[in-house]
């Protein structure tokens, strides 16, 4: 066998192993972006279906809403997503809801803690948001009621001239929540059951 025949079949075989590595490649990002189509499919279906719920209440009136959130496991630190919540007044808020209140269902990224990623421009980025006419609209976090399903408060830095330590209320959804929601003059208050 001549030595350019060897080199031949070898290049064919490297080649034909980097044209079948490329294609698992391929298809192993194909079925992580059908996940999170679908993670981001079932968020936006759930704050649809939410807003679609709140703006049927009336003023005074008390509803309770059962959602798929797109939560998959029940271990909640697995879960990417959180619920929150920013009315008209405040002042740390993603763009998307400047002169508006507003509920979004944000995405963490990078894998770490809670507190590492709610930040505004993690929803500005990363969230869904639906808008109401209301005032103010309030997450009801660990720190007023502490026997719900997990909940935090996470301190966020408002802009540097400000000195003030403004605290967002977040809620880290099941995979089937249950939420309380009371539609008053003042706002809305969501909390999770």
């Amino acid at each position: 066998m001549k030595r350019g025949d060897v080199l031949a079949n070898n290049f064919l075989e490297i080649l034909l192993a980097v044209i079948g590595l490329i294609a698992v490649g391929y298809f192993a990002y194909q079925i992580y972006q059908v996940s999170v189509n679908q993670e981001t499919t079932i968020a936006k279906r759930m704050l649809d279906s939410l807003e679609t719920k709140i703006n049927r209440l009336e003023v005074g009136q008390t509803g309770e809403f059962t959602m798929k959130t797109p939560c998959k496991d029940k271990d909640l630190e697995e879960c990417n997503w959180f619920l929150v919540a920013w009315g008209k007044g405040d002042l740390t808020r993603p763009e998307k809801c400047y002169f508006k209140s507003c509920v979004c269902a944000c995405r963490r990224v990078n894998g770490g803690g809670w507190e590492d990623h709610l930040r505004v421009n993690v929803c500005q980025t990363n969230g869904f948001c639906r808008f109401f006419a209301d005032d103010s609209i309030r997450i009801i976090g660990q720190d007023e009621k502490k026997d719900i399903m997990p909940v935090g408060t996470d301190p966020i830095d408002l802009p540097i001239n400000t000195g003030i330590l403004e605290k967002v209320s977040y809620i880290r959804p099941r995979p089937l929540s249950v939420f309380n929601v009371t539609k008053e003059a003042s706002g809305l208050t969501i909390q999770a059951v």
